[in-house]
C-alpha cells in the first residue's frame, strides 16, 4: 500500500509538470488552471474508491482480491432526470431495467413505465395511476424481452405485461405482492414474493397466468408488523440457477432452477457492525411495529457475469444506519460479488453515494439510481492507476 501512494504521488506531480509545460505554451492560465484541478481531484477520488475498497474486503478473503485482471474502476458519465433537466423524462426514478441502448423507468410518483434511450430521449409513456388495466397501484421492478417489458404492479398484485411499443398486452393476475420479475423465455417468467404461499420463486406462464411451481426458502428473520413489499431482488443465470436477496439481511440465496435444490444460503463476513431491530412507538391498534434497517440493496448481473450485491446505505464512518438519523453517507456505494457457487470473490466502489439499482452491459457500462435524488446514473470503466 505505501508503494501504491509513492506511485500516486508522483503521478500527480508528473500530470503537474506536463500540464504547466503545455499551459507555457499558449492556453489560458484560468483554463490550465482548471484543468490541472480536475484531474487532480479525479486521482484524488481514485485513492479514495481504492481505501472502501480496502475497508469492504478487510473483514473477509475473496478469491479475487488484488487480482488486476478482475478489477473494476468507473468514473461518472452523465446523469438522467433531476431539478438541473430542465425537460426530466421522469418525476422520480424508482426502479429501472436496461434493453440494448434502451432505460425503463418506474416512475412511482405518476405510476407511469417511461422508455427513454441513453442520449435521454423519451420514446413513450405508458400507465397511470388506477385499477384497471394499463394503470397501477404501485408499480415496481420490471424486465424486459425481445417482445415485452413485465412490470410488477405491487398494490394490484399482478404483472402487466407491455409490448415494447409501449402498449398494454395483458395483465397476470394472482400474484401476491410481487417484488421483482425476470424473463425465463416470451412464454415464462420468474416473479419474486415473500408473500405468495409456496416459497419466494415463482415460476409463472405467460400464456395461462398460471403460477406452475413456486420454491426458494430464505429463511428470513420474521418482524412483527415489518411490511416490505418490495424488499425481494433476483437475477437468472444462463446456466439455470436463480440467485436472490432481501434488503433487511446479508444474506444471497441461490437455488437450481431444474431441481429446485439449494445451492448457496448465506454471506460473507461484514466490515461493520449488524444491527437488530428497533421497536417503534404504539400504533393507533395498541401494537409497537419493530423495524429493520436495511443492509443490502439489490443484486445483479455484473462484470463477468457473475453476482453483484448492492451496499446504497453505508455511512461515512463505515457504519450502517442503526437509529432514525440524520445520516452522513460514504462518497461511494460499494458492491460485493460471488460466484454462482457463492464464493465470495471480492469488493469494488461505484463513485457515488446512495446507489441502489445497478444495471451493467460492457457495451454501456454500469446504470445505477441514487437513492437520494430518484435520479439515473451512468458510469463507465476507465483504465486503473
Amino acid at each position: 500500500m505505501h508503494e501504491t501512494k509513492i506511485l500516486l504521488y508522483l503521478l500527480i506531480l508528473t500530470v503537474l509538470f506536463l500540464s504547466a509545460i503545455a499551459c507555457s505554451e499558449g492556453q489560458p492560465t484560468s483554463t490550465c488552471s482548471l484543468a490541472q484541478q480536475n484531474l487532480i481531484d479525479s486521482i484524488a477520488f481514485q485513492d479514495t474508491t481504492r481505501k472502501w475498497v480496502e475497508y469492504a474486503e478487510s473483514s473477509d478473503d475473496g478469491i479475487w482480491e488484488n487480482d488486476s485482471s478482475h478489477q473494476v474502476s468507473l468514473e461518472w458519465m452523465v446523469t438522467y432526470g433531476g431539478e438541473e433537466d430542465i425537460m426530466p423524462p421522469f418525476y422520480t426514478a424508482d426502479y429501472f431495467s436496461i434493453s440494448g441502448d434502451s432505460i425503463f423507468v418506474s416512475d412511482d410518483a405518476v405510476q407511469t413505465l417511461v422508455c427513454m434511450t441513453l442520449d435521454g430521449t423519451v420514446q413513450w409513456k405508458a400507465g397511470e395511476l388506477g385499477e384497471g388495466p394499463g394503470h397501477f397501484l404501485g408499480i415496481g421492478r420490471s424486465a424486459v424481452s425481445d417482445e415485452y417489458i413485465a412490470v410488477c404492479n405491487n398494490g394490484g398484485c399482478a404483472i402487466d405485461l407491455y409490448s415494447r411499443a409501449g402498449e398494454f398486452v395483458q395483465r397476470i393476475p394472482s400474484i401476491s405482492s410481487p417484488q421483482d420479475v425476470k424473463f425465463l423465455s416470451d412464454s415464462t417468467l420468474i416473479v419474486f414474493s415473500k408473500s405468495q404461499p409456496g416459497g419466494d420463486v415463482h415460476v409463472v406462464s405467460i400464456i395461462s397466468g398460471d403460477i406452475e411451481e413456486s420454491f426458494g426458502d430464505g429463511e428470513w428473520t420474521v418482524v412483527t408488523r415489518n411490511r416490505a413489499p418490495r424488499d425481494l431482488s433476483g437475477i437468472v443465470s444462463s446456466d439455470g440457477k436463480v440467485a436472490y436477496i432481501s434488503q433487511f439481511e446479508y444474506k444471497l440465496i441461490i437455488y437450481n432452477l431444474d431441481s429446485h435444490s439449494l445451492v448457496f444460503r448465506g454471506g460473507r463476513q461484514l466490515p461493520m457492525d449488524m444491527h437488530d431491530e428497533i421497536v417503534g412507538e404504539i400504533d393507533e391498534e395498541g401494537t409497537r411495529r419493530g423495524v429493520l434497517f436495511p443492509i443490502p440493496g439489490m443484486v445483479f448481473t455484473g462484470p463477468e457475469g457473475m453476482i453483484n450485491i448492492t451496499m446504497p446505505r453505508l455511512l461515512a464512518d463505515g457504519q450502517l444506519p442503526h437509529d432514525l438519523g440524520p445520516y452522513d453517507y460514504a462518497p461511494v456505494t460499494l458492491v460485493d460479488r460471488y460466484d454462482w457457487d457463492g464464493t465470495y470473490l471480492d469488493s469494488y466502489s461505484v463513485p457515488d453515494s446512495m446507489l441502489m439499482d445497478m444495471s451493467y452491459s460492457e457495451e454501456y457500462g454500469l446504470i445505477a439510481r441514487q437513492m437520494r435524488m430518484k435520479v439515473i446514473q451512468r458510469f463507465v470503466e476507465i483504465d486503473n492507476i
